[in-house]
């Protein structure tokens, strides 16, 4: 409508949801749920691009954050079959370091040291330092002493605070 589009008030009536293909989401999500309902997946995943893996791992960020468990058997599964520790791609490898602190896996934990030690952006290791905290204070305070000269200032600054 045009005319409401140019010359109307507020926003004309239109549902996004009719132009936007959701498959990729829907796929990512239903990936994400047969993990955490049956501990297991037997989904095609060669095809799969990296925002999907960060939604499919979001996903099950969130239903841990909500309070849903996911076995420690069930993360060394999902690794042995996706390789998700081997990812060169930060955003995943992130995403995947903070599930396993949430999940005080401690198969997660040379993985989350190693991204502590090679990126520094603040929006990446404040929360994987809390979830390491909460996982294993001592680690976390270790694990940041070796790196805190490798961050800038202002994150430094940040992460000694919280884990004084």
């Amino acid at each position: 409508d045009w005319e409401h589009w140019l010359h109307g008030e507020g926003l004309p009536d239109f549902n996004l949801g009719d132009y936007v293909d959701r498959s990729l989401v829907d796929e990512s999500k239903s990936l994400a749920d047969s993990w955490l309902n049956t501990s297991t997946s037997e989904a095609e995943t060669s095809h799969m691009k990296a925002q999907q893996w960060m939604l499919f791992l979001d996903h099950l960020i969130n239903a841990v954050v909500a309070g849903q468990s996911i076995s420690h058997s069930t993360l060394e599964n999902m690794d042995s079959k996706y390789k998700i520790s081997a990812t060169s791609n930060v955003e995943v490898s992130f995403r995947w370091c903070l599930l396993g602190c949430k999940l005080y896996w401690p198969g997660c934990l040379a993985l989350t040291e190693d991204f502590l030690a090679k990126h520094g952006r603040g929006v990446y290791v404040k929360p994987l330092y809390l979830a390491l905290k909460a996982f294993d204070l001592e680690r976390a305070r270790t694990v940041f002493q070796r790196n805190r000269n490798f961050y800038m200032t202002v994150v430094t600054r940040q992460i000694a605070a919280f884990l004084d």
